[in-house]
């Protein structure tokens, strides 16, 4: 049985919608490091419709 992991942007109250308006600004390299280091170690990722749509071109 595998592990099921999420990472999420989310703000304390809860909010998720459009991470890419408000999430950015507070990212740093310490934290690109670790969702790459998750990224890599991962079998398999599960994304969304439109979270695979906007990453299908990458």
């Amino acid at each position: 049985m595998r592990k099921i992991i999420s990472f999420t942007h989310a703000t304390l109250d809860g909010y998720i919608d459009d991470p890419h308006e408000w999430s950015f600004q507070y990212s740093d390299e310490e934290l690109q490091g670790y969702a790459l280091k998750m990224t890599l170690a991962a079998d398999a990722l599960l994304l969304g419709r439109i979270t695979y749509d906007g990453m299908a071109q990458a």
